[in-house]
């Protein structure tokens, strides 16, 4: 009984010691764990502590502010500059930049008060002075600026006329400034500055205002002239009366005179004659001129023909259908060129009609014939002259059907239309059947013709031979192909030395369209020989894509110029035959072109542009090869067009650099293993070469010429 007892007893106590064995054991397992997680939550905190500060921390520039939203509500105000704290997840900020931005208002078509259509184009400079408002209030104020000023521009020069917005153009700029300020400084903005740029008038009003500039000027001109010559012609009578009084003063004065002449180193002979002698003569025939006042109110067409040969080069002598065979002048049996002028808006002479006469006569014996239609082409509406062209066409061709009665070949007739005059060529040629020689066209008129058909435009049927040249297609010049051969100077568009605004006045309108015109006169003058290259395009021509006269062996590429008898037949065989050139900005025009050829062998590709410098002694000229980017990579062959400004000759230098536009990181060598330069112009030169040239980019690296092997 009392071991039965005892035994109860000791089971309890050692189920104690377990038990208490096993909570002690759990007590340190649990320690060891909270120890590790608290040392991970501190590494963890540890790491992402610094990333938590870098969201949590923005800066703001010298020249900017930050506008913070907390929750959706502004929090204080702007902030900045320097360094500020926003809390993720619940603040959002936007940078405001408070300097000043400009823009171009784009060209606004805007109808004045006075019902002109212009275009107009400006400036705005402006700047955000409250960042808050310029967020809060205005979706997006930079693009709200804009259009505000479109608006204003068109609305305020809609409340002015013409001459106001050309004369008051810095007032109108303050106005339009004042009220964009007062619309935009509740956004926050504010406009500093507007300035208008530039105002485009209509091409009918432009002609119009330089005509009446031009004819102010004559008329200025004329009045000083009148003036001057009043006050000569009366200091003359003085001087006249003072000597008539002493015989013996004048013989002097006569004396004086031999010796002051005689004392000048010349070859010049002179013989002493009475002053009855010389008189005027009357008897020439010049032509019309007329004043702006008759070009305003409008001509009547009267067609007129001047007759110029090697004998009366100086006195026109005009030839009447009916009768013209009395003219012992004229003689049909000689080529017969007719020389053709074109608009006329103020009804002044063409400035250069003596001067083609004069170099014409010195091709070969002709009779030169200048049609004189000014009673025609002088009006300020251009529809009318172009209207007139059509009379003036059947008034020509009804005087060469005469002539070829008289027993003269149309062969041996030549038409050289300048503008409209082209066209008016192109209607005699038609209505002759085109048995015409040939017809030269010197930039046919643009306005009226462009989508006209080929018979009513110059065409290549108009003539057995036609040649045009292009200077200004894209204003009073016309696009495409009318001949056998097209000529296009400087791609037929801008042209070298021509203004490029329309302050320049008179010259901007017309310096592309009349350039065509000296440009032949300079080729009729053997002054500059400007060969011309069949080509697709001009930037093909540029690129150095269209350089080979193979076709037209033994000749060389076609020249510009009078004498086309070398070329003709080829270009008969080819048809429709696009040839370009590039000119200078002044006489003689020419430059003076070299075929480039590059052989490059480098590890790396580069695309760049190349400089090339001849030198001939203390002279040296550039070219500057830009019209693309060329590829120079592994054994790749190159070629280049150069056209230089200067002819120099012979060359002692040359230096090459290839720009490629690298500025950041090392510069790569580019090998060449051979540079041949040819002569275009003049084949007797000779070819000039160097071999294995080490380029650096962007570096220039001279040498000498080598004779190619």
């Amino acid at each position: 009984m009392s071991r039965n007892k005892i035994e109860p007893a000791a089971n309890e106590e050692s189920d104690t010691k377990v038990i208490l064995q096993s909570d002690g054991d759990q007590s340190r397992s649990s320690g060891f764990c909270g120890y590790l997680l608290t040392f991970f939550s501190f590494l963890l905190v540890f790491l992402t502590f610094p990333v938590s500060v870098w969201f949590c921390m923005k800066i703001v520039q010298e020249y900017e502010r930050a506008v913070i939203f907390r929750l959706g509500r502004i929090l204080g105000g702007a902030k900045g500059p320097g360094l500020f704290w926003i809390i993720p997840c619940m603040d959002t900020f936007r940078k405001v930049d408070l300097r000043t931005v400009s823009f171009d208002i784009p060209p606004q078509e805007v109808l004045t008060k006075d019902s002109v259509t212009i275009m107009v184009d400006a400036v705005v400079y402006y700047r955000v002075f409250n960042p808050t408002v310029s967020i809060t209030k205005v979706e997006n104020a930079n693009y709200a600026t804009q259009m505000l000023a479109q608006t204003t521009l068109r609305n305020m020069l809609g409340t002015k006329s013409l001459a106001d917005i050309l004369k008051d153009r810095e007032e109108m700029s303050e106005q339009m400034e004042s009220v964009l300020y007062a619309a935009s400084k509740n956004w926050g903005i504010k406009v500093e500055r507007v300035e208008l740029k530039d105002v485009k008038l209509p091409t009918t009003l432009q002609r119009a205002m330089a005509a009446e500039a031009e004819a102010t000027r004559d008329a200025r001109a004329k009045v000083i002239a009148a003036e001057g010559e009043m006050k000569a012609s009366r200091a003359l009578k003085e001087a006249a009366d003072v000597m008539s009084e002493s015989p013996s003063a004048l013989q002097l004065r006569y004396m004086q005179t031999l010796t002051e002449i005689a004392s000048e180193r010349n070859s010049t002979i002179v013989f002493p004659l009475p002053i009855d002698f010389i008189c005027e003569d009357s008897d020439c025939d010049n032509f019309t001129d007329l004043d702006f006042h008759e070009s305003f109110m409008g001509t009547y067409l009267y067609v007129r023909l001047l007759l110029y040969t090697r004998a009366n080069l100086e006195c026109g002598q005009e030839l009447l259908h009916h009768n013209f065979t009395q003219e012992p002048l004229f003689n049909v049996t000689r080529p017969t060129t007719f020389v053709i002028h074109g608009y006329r808006p103020t009804g002044a002479p063409p400035i250069w009609i003596n001067h083609i006469v004069h170099l014409l006569a010195a091709q070969k014996d002709m009779n030169i014939l200048v049609v004189d239609w000014n009673r025609g082409a002088a009006n300020l509406n251009y529809f009318t002259a172009v209207a007139n062209t059509w009379g003036t066409a059947v008034n020509i061709t009804g005087f060469i059907e005469s002539m070829e009665k008289e027993g003269a070949s149309l062969e041996s007739i030549h038409l050289i239309g300048v503008s409209l005059g082209a066209h008016v060529a192109g209607f005699i040629g038609a209505m002759l059947g085109g048995r015409v020689g040939r017809i030269t066209g010197l930039d046919p008129a643009g306005p009226m013709f462009a989508n006209a058909p080929p018979e009513e435009r110059l065409d290549p049927t108009d003539a057995q031979f036609v040649d045009v040249l292009h200077t200004d297609m894209n204003s009073f010049g016309l696009r495409g192909t009318h001949g056998h051969i097209d000529f296009y100077a400087n791609g037929g568009l801008d042209q070298p030395g021509c203004p490029k605004t329309i302050f320049s006045g008179k010259s901007y309108f017309v310096c592309d369209h009349q350039r065509s015109v000296f440009l032949y006169l300079c080729a009729l003058n053997h002054t500059c020989k400007l060969t011309a290259y069949p080509c697709s395009s001009y930037s093909d021509f540029l690129s150095g894509q269209c350089l080979q006269c193979e076709t037209f062996k033994p000749a060389s590429c076609p020249v510009l110029g009078y004498d086309m008898s070398q070329w003709r037949d080829t270009l008969l065989r080819l048809g429709q035959t696009r040839a370009y050139f590039s000119t200078t900005a002044e006489l003689p025009y020419s430059k003076t072109s070299y075929r480039v050829d590059l052989v490059t062998w480098n590890q790396f590709l580069r695309w760049g542009v190349v400089i090339l410098r001849l030198y001939n002694g203390k002279n040296v000229t550039e070219s500057q090869i830009d019209i693309k980017l060329f590829r120079f990579e592994q054994y790749t062959s190159t070629r280049l067009l150069a056209q230089f400004d200067e002819d120099l000759y012979p060359i002692q230098k040359i230096s090459l650099r290839i720009v490629t536009g690298n500025v950041i990181g090392p510069r790569y060598k580019i090998r060449l293993l051979r540079i041949r330069i040819t002569p275009l112009e003049d084949t007797n030169r000779p070819l000039m070469c160097r071999y294995d040239i080490i380029l650096e980019e962007n570096a220039e690296v001279s040498f000498k010429p080598l004779p190619c092997d």
